[in-house]
């Protein structure tokens, strides 16, 4: 994401929305990248909690 600031493009973190200085960057530090990745793992876990269908072909194919 980008951000237009003084005739400038900055780029914009994913994670915490900070305008930061970078190259094609998505994040504007480690913690913010790791942070992400956390909320999406926990995202899936919730969507497929209740959802035993995947499993259960898993047990069957074996």
């Amino acid at each position: 994401m980008y951000s237009k600031t003084r005739e400038k493009l900055k780029l914009v973190c994913h994670h915490c929305g900070k305008s930061f200085d970078g190259t094609n960057e998505k994040f504007c530090h480690d913690s913010c990248r790791d942070a992400h990745i956390v909320e999406i793992e926990n995202r899936v876990k919730e969507a497929v909690k209740n959802d035993s269908s995947h499993t259960n072909k898993i047990s069957q194919d074996s």
